[in-house]
């Protein structure tokens, strides 16, 4: 490699200079990722491997871009690309943070001159092995709870079109007195992911070309298999609590989802057919220096501003991903300790950043249970509903009740006799009964620590919610009270 000498003009120096600030930043964005990689691989931390990528890989950087080639536009967006996800999908799906991140890796391979032809050409090889190694590390993604969740509120919206009257509440859709769960394979995950590697194959078989249009035709494909498993959800629910035909929903459960994915693949190689074939990737003549300025800085900053933005919108990351044991006896004596069932056991010692406890109370105006559920998992809280049904409780009636400053309760109505019961969750700024609400507020804003209040009444003869209204107030000053230290109505 030729590198420039005193002639070199300053702008191709300013030029240089922006991609090594955009590597030092990428080094920066990508270490979570790394990190974890090595957590999975088990080799242990890396600060050695991240200081020392920081001191060699900038000067690199500078000089190869600096060589007086003019580098494809195409790098300078893999970069950007890169940075924008490795810093997005760190706090909720690392697998596809380091997914982004091996993709910059790549876009920043890009710049080197010499290696231009056969970089062109492995593009989409490239992508496929940064697709499909993060999920060989570990395949629990948790990815498939946030499809799962949004599936089933689509579906619910859908069915309510039709005039079918559903509710949503995480991956559950509640029709009068039944439910009808979308479970881990509905969520389109697996479809998705083996989608996206055969359309890679695809595009690398048909070698075509990474273009603006090959996107679209991805985002496409993408659509379809998502839609797809939809139409798949409301056509089972259908058949299941309009018409009651459960041995031809569990007849059709498996081919309808084959179907569907056989469609939206056959439909993505003809998008394919649409994108323009792969071009050679040259390495271009030396140009003249005047000719460098322009088109070099405009490419150069691409990759820096990425860098920038993925910083100053980067997920805040406030709460610890670690929950103290600060759930604890209630002081006062209308409260008992009750022992957690073995179902409830097994489910939270899944999570370890989870911790549960479960109470009786009992006044002149009414008792009950009440379970608190402190985590900093994406995944350890579910829809109460759920349980309710499990041990024996029809779901009769739910609404949503709204109070100031954006704060949405659950209100239910279950088994016979009827029995009311309530839950919310909450974090140190949110109090919603929205399963979607809180994965945004978790992806987005940082709240990792949250709490979940699910409340049990015994509807005795002289029972009224509105008496209830001081005792669901003080459990939620007393969480507000745990967030901000303090014991609250609780204590050791």
């Amino acid at each position: 490699m030729r590198f420039a000498g005193p002639y070199l003009k300053s702008e191709a120096y300013g030029s240089a200079l922006f991609y090594a600030l955009a590597a030092v930043g990428f080094v920066v964005i990508a270490a979570p990722a790394a990190e974890w990689a090595a957590e999975m691989a088990g080799i242990g931390d890396l600060p050695g491997v991240t200081i020392l990528a920081l001191i060699i890989g900038a000067p690199l950087v500078f000089f190869i871009a600096a060589s007086g080639r003019q580098p494809h536009i195409l790098p300078a967006l893999l970069i950007a690309t890169g940075a924008f996800g490795a810093s997005a999908f760190i706090n909720i799906l690392p697998q596809m943070s380091l997914t982004f991140a091996l993709i910059g890796v790549y876009g920043f391979a890009g710049l080197v001159p010499r290696w231009r032809p056969w970089w062109g050409a492995g593009i989409f090889a490239a992508l496929l092995i940064a697709l499909v190694l993060p999920f060989g590390l570990s395949a629990q993604t948790g990815a498939g709870f946030f499809l799962r969740v949004t599936a089933t509120e689509t579906a619910a919206e859908i069915l309510n079109l039709f005039g079918v009257s559903f509710i949503s509440a995480h991956d559950v859709l509640i029709f009068e007195n039944s439910l009808a769960r979308v479970d881990a394979p509905c969520s389109g995950l697996k479809s998705i992911f083996t989608g996206s590697a055969f359309f890679l194959a695809a595009s690398l078989m048909l070698r075509r070309r990474l273009s603006p249009r090959w996107l679209a035709a991805y985002g496409a494909f993408l659509l379809l298999l998502l839609t797809g498993n939809i139409a798949r959800i409301v056509i089972l629910v259908t058949l299941i609590e309009v018409y009651d035909a459960h041995p031809l929903a569990e007849l059709l459960h498996i081919p309808l989802g084959l179907l569907f994915f056989i469609l939206a693949c056959a439909a993505g190689t003809w998008f394919l057919t649409l994108v323009a074939p792969q071009a050679s990737f040259q390495a271009q003549p030396e140009k003249p220096r005047a000719a460098f300025s322009q088109s070099a800085m405009v490419t150069s900053v691409v990759p820096f501003l990425a860098v920038a933005l993925a910083f100053i919108f980067a997920p805040v990351n406030s709460d610890a991903n670690t929950v103290a044991p600060v759930l604890s006896a209630p002081a006062r004596e209308v409260y008992t300790r009750l022992d957690l069932t073995p179902a409830e056991i097994r489910f939270y010692n899944t999570h370890p950043q989870t911790n549960a406890m479960k109470w009786r109370f009992e006044t002149a105006e009414y008792s009950g249970s009440v379970l608190m559920v402190r985590s900093s998992a994406l995944t350890a809280m579910h829809a109460p509903e759920i349980c309710f049904e499990a041990n024996g409780f029809s779901i009769n009636k739910m609404t949503t009740k709204t109070a100031p400053e954006d704060k949405t309760y659950r209100e239910l109505s279950v088994g016979d006799p009827a029995m009311n019961a309530f839950y919310w969750m909450q974090s140190r700024a949110t109090i919603t009964d929205s399963f979607t609400t809180r994965l945004n507020r978790y992806a987005l804003h940082g709240e990792n620590d949250w709490v979940m209040v699910t409340i049990l009444f015994d509807n005795g003869p002289n029972f009224s919610m509105k008496k209830t209204t001081g005792f669901l107030k003080e459990l939620e000053q007393h969480v507000a009270g745990l967030f901000a230290g303090e014991r609250g109505i609780f204590h050791d």
